[in-house]
């Protein structure tokens, strides 16, 4: 299993077509045949007639656990090594939440506040809700730009789209805790 992955691995490199589910892959039968390995050794560990709670054998399951533990690790690695793709569209849609809360809490503060509030008054508060209502508009439309290439990533999951896909992500998050900051900033009483 650890030889086959490996040589699998090896061969998918040289050809320039190891993408992310090659790694997982190659990196969970490894795991799994030291996992393996380990726990089928531990019994070979313990002398014949002998226990592996003896005195002369201290660590004589010490294989085994190594080896249940590398079993355990196994879907850790599957989980830790999903989908790029996946983890993206998993992370944009925390940023649009939190955009759409910062956003649905501006505006249950502006019908508070404009409520018998001054002309004047109202002039800001309406102000203040259409920059959070543009700024959220700007990071859906960036969010529609970082799903577009996600969608294009997964087609053609080349190093170089991997970047800039990275790069727009991040221009969305900085966006999304843009508006965050600024609902907080809006809402601060000001002295």
């Amino acid at each position: 299993m650890i030889i086959g992955a490996s040589v699998h691995l090896v061969f998918a490199i040289k050809g320039k077509t190891a993408n992310e589910n090659t790694w997982t892959i190659a990196l969970t039968a490894v795991l799994a045949g030291a996992g393996l390995i380990f726990a089928g050794d531990a019994g070979a560990s313990v002398p014949p007639g002998g226990s592996s709670t003896s005195p002369e054998t201290p660590n004589g399951n010490a294989g085994q656990k190594l080896g249940l533990i590398l079993m355990v690790l196994m879907p850790a690695v599957l989980l830790g090594c999903a989908s790029f793709s996946t983890n993206l569209f998993n992370s944009e849609k925390l940023l649009a939440d939190s955009a759409v809360s910062s956003v649905y809490a501006y505006k249950l503060y502006y019908d508070a506040q404009t409520n018998g509030a001054s002309p004047e008054q109202i002039a800001i508060l309406t102000t203040n809700l259409n920059e959070v209502y543009t700024a959220s508009r700007d990071l859906s439309l960036t969010l529609t730009a970082v799903e577009g290439m996600r969608q294009n990533y997964n087609l053609n999951n080349t190093p170089t789209n991997k970047t800039q896909l990275v790069l727009i992500y991040e221009a969305a998050a900085s966006q999304s805790s843009n508006i965050v900051a600024l609902v907080r900033q809006l809402m601060t009483p000001q002295h």
